[in-house]
């Protein structure tokens, strides 16, 4: 019998405290945790930590792949979960509806041989993405698919996923709902949700407008449990200053779309490259929700990516037979200045692990190099010809004066690992 798992405090109307909802008399779930059978009241913060430390003790990287419609595959999902940090894509992108099986079943099978031949290795769970809403006529259909496979994660997008929570909840899967506001946030967790991921302002594709401080620090008043923060995160330095707000998981996007498995054509890869923050539109025009989009794509569309007209929300479908009609306006987020390459998603996660170390010795020096150094020691093991792996100690970081206020912190020498200067020309190779 495992622990009781704490499955989601439900925010009372002023957003304050929150009733604890819990479950007992459970068996152990695709994470060891639990099925919900019954509801008690315990200790809140033991049980949400269990359900994070268990997702982190799969990671490398406490990184989740955001789900991006027609970008994200199974080999992007494959690739990500091999290198340890948590894969991702919309049920809508396998297309017809009956490829949904095949993908979920490839990448069940690649990431269970990978585990039984390599069982030290850090292989992070997936995730599929559903959109609620009533215009998504496969709903009912994927959801099945979903529950028949077990599959561990569901991240819901849109509406409150109160009939979709029960399901997965059934089985032992858990739910990440995406919000993008207070309202949203408590509504999604009055519906039973075990995590949240918050989009703030700057995320790529639909996102809000609201700061991650301002966002994180007020849903963390009446919220303990396990939060994913979305926005402009490309880098190591990201992932750990959304941990220090008060949030568990980078959730990352538009880096993941400058990579070899993504399916975006070359064109939208160097597209990214040649773009800074500036260069993103923030429009409900193409789907009825407010979303950030590259500007050159729109202009490429014949229209003025300056006035644009204004859209509201009976614009949107998610029909599975519609015909995307601006498939070539391409989403991104704000942290494109910062993407200056296409590596393969296992370089690129290589090297976030060490930006990671780097951020860590940054600010608290040197000692803490120790505690980061087993997330990239964990990925290195996947890699047996790895520097690192072959000589963990590289990652320990020389002192040398540096520039501003950070000078004289302790910087980890990245060239140790492998990592080239970002200042490379940005040009796909």
């Amino acid at each position: 019998m495992c622990p009781p798992f704490y499955t989601g405090t439900q925010a009372d109307a002023k957003g304050r405290g929150g009733r604890k909802a819990m479950a007992s008399g459970s068996t152990c779930d695709t994470f060891g945790i639990i099925v919900i059978t019954a509801r008690c009241i315990i200790n809140k913060e033991d049980c949400f930590v269990s359900l994070a430390h268990k997702l982190r003790s799969q990671m490398a990287l406490p990184v989740i792949g955001a789900p991006m419609f027609i970008v994200s595959n199974p080999d992007l999902v494959i690739a990500q979960c091999l290198s340890g940090v948590i894969g991702s894509f919309p049920a809508l992108n396998a297309r017809p509806a009956e490829a949904l099986e095949t993908w979920i079943e490839k990448i069940q099978t690649v990431l269970d041989e990978h585990r039984r031949a390599h069982p030290g290795h850090k292989v992070a769970p997936f995730a599929v993405n559903q959109i609620i809403h009533q215009t998504n006529d496969r709903l009912e259909h994927d959801l099945e698919v979903c529950v028949r496979h077990r599959v561990p994660m569901i991240i819901t997008s849109l509406r409150a996923p109160t009939d979709v929570v029960k399901e997965i909840h059934a089985y032992g899967g858990v739910v990440f709902h995406d919000v993008i506001s207070i309202r949203h946030a408590q509504k999604a967790l009055e519906a039973g949700v075990d995590g949240l991921i918050l989009v703030c302002a700057g995320a790529g594709g639909h996102a809000g407008t609201l700061s991650p401080f301002a966002l994180v620090r007020e849903v963390r008043r009446f919220f303990d449990g396990p939060i994913a923060l979305s926005g402009s995160i490309t880098d190591g330095f990201g992932v750990l200053a959304a941990e220090v707000l008060g949030a568990d998981f980078a959730y990352v996007g538009t880096r993941f779309i400058a990579t070899r498995e993504a399916n975006a054509v070359d064109s939208y890869k160097q597209m990214i490259l040649d773009s800074a923050a500036v260069d993103i539109v923030y429009t409900p025009f193409f789907s009825g929700v407010h979303g950030n989009y590259l500007k050159s794509s729109i202009a490429a569309q014949g229209l003025d990516p300056d006035n644009l007209p204004t859209a509201d929300k009976k614009a949107m479908n998610f029909a599975g037979t519609r015909v995307k009609a601006w498939k070539d306006i391409w989403g991104a987020g704000q942290g494109v200045g910062n993407i200056d390459d296409v590596p393969s998603a296992r370089e690129l996660i290589e090297r976030l692990c060490g930006e990671y170390a780097q951020a860590k010795a940054r600010l608290l020096g040197e000692r803490a190099v120790k505690d980061a150094v087993s997330g990239v020691e964990a990925l290195a093991g996947n890699t047996e010809h790895s520097a690192v792996h072959a000589n963990p100690t590289l990652l320990l970081p020389p002192l040398r004066s540096g520039g501003g206020a950070g000078e004289g912190a302790p910087r980890l020498d990245t060239r140790s690992l492998g990592i080239q200067d970002t200042t490379h020309t940005r040009k796909i190779s």
